[in-house]
């Protein structure tokens, strides 16, 4: 049954056209992705499903009666409630019964014979009210969302002292506990750690509505969703099954009309010879032959030409040779925060070479090991060591490295010794134009800042990166842009991120902050999560959980093992390479996860 359909749609901001002709349809009880690159209009279509903007042109249609929640970007909650207060609104109607039921009750207790049957029969009334309204599972469901959202600590704080982030936790637990019949999530994802990221995901799953979800988050597209939306050129494509058989199946479309395109070039070709030659030999008859020619021409239906590589970020990183064997060496390492505790006695060894993932909770102190790397280690230093030829490369989750008073090109040009032309040459890879060069970047978005620092990055020449969620702010594309770029990367590499697809491409070692230290891990991190999550989960869920990832790398295996002959058969060794290198890694990955079954 369709319960949304959006027909035509045409939206624009002033001059600026964000779509220009998008349709398609919703089914009760889909889980549908919504992608595309930054920009491309996604967070529009969920204002417009929500009736918070309104088309240009074109209808958004929904059933009559259907419930929507949406989750917007700046949230507005009554002030100087608790956090558990303000969660627990949703079930505002549920509450006033409740507390009448608790007066009628004192009524019951203290009332004269003559009231009681008419106390009696309304408390009944309200009682069934409050059943059908499940009143009675109502602080059990709180209890859930609140801990499987990994927000339980901030119970009792008030909302006014929330953090965006903290308070886009919120927002998510009330649209969640809502449970209206369409579900609109942009980026749910968002300031979650690994743990909550899972439980989101599973109650995505097993939740019986219908749901459209904007993520960059490939993992949650894979797991959660069973048809993906693209919007692209101000158009929407519709693709059944989830991020990876969309991938697969939109690679196999492009194939398909780039063979029909150059086979239609080819008859086309063809008949503007034939017409060309009729008319040269001139005649009536070869004159009437050309003119028929030209009405098979005329006939034809053009087929567009795809565009099978489009504009994308193309960083290279390329490191200083010769860093020696210790990379990073941590000695009886520790650190506080105020009054807290963040790490105790850590030992730590990097070697050169080394790719490395760092995870851990929320809070639990990454980005601060990080800046005190930066600022503080050297050969000599007693607790914390970095090779005497390393030449660190650092990536700044808030950007907080990069000058907002300068240019993006003065910028550029101050981290590599480049000219004008050579900063601008290396921008433009950056899909940064000319116009572009002397904004300052203090006026630059989250994502513009984020390529800034990336450009900084592959100018420097550094041997070891430390990437602090280098892929926040960036669109799928462009994350993959970067992963093959640090594939190719033959430094040491430390990253934190919580973006699992990523860590599986990159990390070979998964190092978690654990109870003030760090526990080190042999693999990538779905090795790390299964294991993790071996510890935690009962047998049977195990099993489930791993039979579905080898499905999805057995999908992956057979795109890498194409798309490697296809590199191979055109002479692109270095993507060859780079794919072979991937499909060690998932044949790995898949014989492991056999071992856990």
């Amino acid at each position: 049954m369709t319960i949304l359909e959006l027909h035509h749609i045409a939206m624009a901001y002033g001059a600026q056209d964000v779509l220009i002709d998008v349709s398609f349809k919703i089914n009760k009880g889909e889980k549908v992705g919504l992608i595309g690159d930054n920009g491309c209009g996604k967070t529009t279509i969920l204002k417009l499903i929500a009736g918070i903007e309104t088309p240009v042109s074109g209808t958004v249609s929904k059933v009559k009666g259907i419930s929507t929640g949406y989750l917007e970007q700046h949230l507005k909650f009554q002030a100087g409630r608790r956090v558990e207060e303000e969660i627990a609104s949703v079930f505002e109607a549920v509450n006033q019964m409740q507390h009448k039921m608790r007066k009628l009750e004192a009524q019951m207790a203290n009332g004269a014979s003559d009231q009681i049957n008419a106390v009696m029969e309304q408390y009944g009334r309200l009682q069934e009210a409050f059943e059908r309204a499940d009143g009675y599972a109502c602080q059990a469901k709180i209890d859930a969302v609140i801990d499987g959202l990994g927000i339980d600590a901030w119970r009792d704080q008030s909302v006014d002292v929330l953090s965006g982030g903290e308070k886009n936790l919120v927002g998510l637990a009330k649209i969640l506990l809502g449970e209206p019949d369409l579900l609109l999530l942009d980026e749910p994802g968002n300031h979650l750690d690994f743990e909550g990221l899972a439980w989101l995901e599973t109650f995505l799953q097993n939740l019986d509505r219908t749901v459209i979800l904007v993520s960059h988050d490939r993992y949650m597209l894979d797991r959660v969703v069973n048809r993906i939306v693209e919007v692209e050129d101000g158009k929407a494509s519709t693709y059944i099954g989830n991020y990876s058989a969309y991938r697969a199946e939109k690679m196999r479309q492009l194939l398909l009309q780039k063979a029909a395109y150059d086979n239609q070039q080819k008859e086309i070709q063809r008949l503007e010879e034939m017409i060309k030659r009729f008319e040269l030999w001139g005649g009536e008859k070869n004159i009437r032959r050309a003119r028929n020619k030209g009405k098979m021409l005329d006939r034809i239906d053009r087929i567009h030409l795809p565009v099978m590589d489009r504009q994308r970020i193309d960083p290279a990183f390329g490191a200083i040779q010769g860093s020696g064997k210790i990379a990073l060496e941590l000695r009886k390492y520790g650190r506080k925060a105020g009054k807290r505790t963040l790490f105790r006695d850590v030992d730590l060894l990097v070697q050169s070479g080394e790719r490395v993932g760092l995870v851990g909770g929320n809070g639990t102190g990454k980005s601060m090991l990080f800046k005190d790397i930066v600022a503080e280690a050297a050969w000599e230093h007693p607790t914390m060591r970095i090779g005497p030829r390393i030449q660190l490369g650092y990536y700044a989750q808030e950007h907080e490295i990069l000058n907002d008073d300068r240019t993006i090109l003065e910028e550029i040009c101050l981290s590599g010794e480049l000219s004008r032309d050579q900063g601008g040459g290396v921008l433009s890879r950056f899909l940064f134009s000319w116009r572009d060069l002397d904004k300052k970047v203090g006026n630059l978005s989250g994502g513009e800042k984020s390529r800034v620092q990336l450009a900084c990055l592959m100018v420097s020449g550094a041997n070891m990166l430390l990437l602090d969620e280098p892929t926040n702010h960036l669109d799928i594309a462009s994350r993959e842009q970067v992963e093959d770029a640090l594939e190719d990367f033959d430094g040491t590499l430390i990253v934190i991120s919580h973006d699992r697809y990523f860590l599986d491409k990159i990390a070979e070692r998964v190092i978690e902050v654990r109870d003030l230290n760090l526990e080190s891990h042999v693999g990538n991190f779905s090795d790390f999560w299964a294991k993790w999550r071996s510890d935690k989960t009962p047998d049977g869920e195990i099993d489930s959980e791993v039979e579905k990832q080898i499905e999805v790398l057995e999908d992956e295996k057979l795109r890498l093992e194409r798309g490697m002959a296809s590199a191979f058969e055109k002479r692109d060794f270095k993507r060859g390479d780079r794919l072979s290198r991937r499909l060690r890694l998932v044949e790995q990955q898949i014989e492991n996860l056999y071992e856990a079954l």
